[in-house]
């Protein structure tokens, strides 16, 4: 989650920056675009209080932990990795290739830095998780 606050600020345009916070906006989300146009820390205190509040909810909810854990993590996720594609687009487009070296070298990178280490951490959530409902049906 923390990444996502960071990449979407990031990568605001230099106009977002330089001019007003309204023009320019780079964000998928409404409400998070909405706030962006208001002021930037206006999109930083909500986003803590999102935090606070899903760190809270999946903390002590018994029974949507899981569910909204994923629900969260796998959002986010998806937002980070079309960051980082831009990054590694970025470092890789001054690389003189073809288009279909180009789209490799950034579907391998993706996969070694972002995918599996990923995927490896939500599948040791879901093994905690489902070993620990086995330990309390048993």
């Amino acid at each position: 989650m923390m990444a996502d606050l960071v990449f979407t600020l990031f990568h605001q345009p230099t106009r977002y920056w330089a001019v007003d916070f309204s023009s320019n906006v780079y964000e998928i989300n409404i409400l998070g675009r909405w706030l962006l146009a208001v002021h930037p820390l206006a999109f930083v205190y909500a986003f803590l209080i999102y935090f606070v509040m899903a760190y809270f909810f999946v903390v002590y909810s018994e029974k949507y932990r899981f569910l909204v854990f994923v629900a969260i993590m796998v959002g986010h996720f998806f937002t980070v990795m079309d960051y980082i594609y831009q990054i590694i687009a970025r470092i890789v487009s001054n690389i003189p290739k073809d288009n279909l070296t180009e789209a490799g070298l950034v579907l391998s990178l993706q996969i070694i830095f972002v995918i599996i280490p990923f995927g490896a951490w939500v599948n040791n959530i879901i093994n905690d998780y489902l070993n620990k409902l086995r330990r309390r049906d048993q």
